[in-house]
């Protein structure tokens, strides 16, 4: 685990890593919902890394980013509630309007972590190397090159996405 954190992986390995199954979920007004699963080791090592750069990331991402912060949940709930009851006239919503994992560009959000949490950029490096980023679709036999964002379910997300 810690030689995927790290990066530290056989050259042509990183293939197997930076991939994820895509699974299709039926929606319950019809239609269908691609799922992408990531690789357990890879989660794994991406949730170690993490750990491993608790502070860097606290400090890099400081009010953009509450969920590395103990009570943090609690914290924003309560802020919300002080907000609407001392201001009643305000109206309270949470559109969820566009795709995060496929709207960043990768390569900029991985220049911003390269400049506040060094440690990461081996790991990100193999997993989002170019060309070797696939979402495999299992029913149909085929792969998609994912070449922006983020991949869903890389715990590294929160960091990329608020870089």
């Amino acid at each position: 685990i810690y030689h995927v954190a790290m990066g530290n992986v056989h050259e042509n390995s990183h293939v197997f890593y930076s991939q994820s199954l895509l699974n299709m979920i039926k929606k319950k007004g019809g239609g269908q919902r691609p799922i992408a699963m990531g690789e357990s080791i890879r989660r794994i090592a991406g949730k170690y890394l993490v750990f491993l750069c608790h502070k860097e990331i606290e400090r890099a991402l400081g009010p953009l980013q509450t969920a590395m912060r103990s009570n943090s949940t609690q914290m924003v709930a309560m802020a919300i509630r002080v907000l609407m009851e001392t201001h009643p006239e305000f109206i309270f919503f949470t559109p969820d309007c566009r795709n995060a994992f496929n709207s960043i560009n990768r390569r900029k959000a991985i220049l911003a972590v390269a400049e506040n949490i060094p440690m990461m950029i081996p790991y990100l490096k193999m997993i989002y190397k170019d060309g070797t980023a696939k979402l495999y679709v299992p029913e149909l036999n085929w792969s998609i090159l994912s070449r922006e964002g983020t991949q869903q379910g890389d715990p590294l997300d929160p960091t990329i996405l608020n870089s």
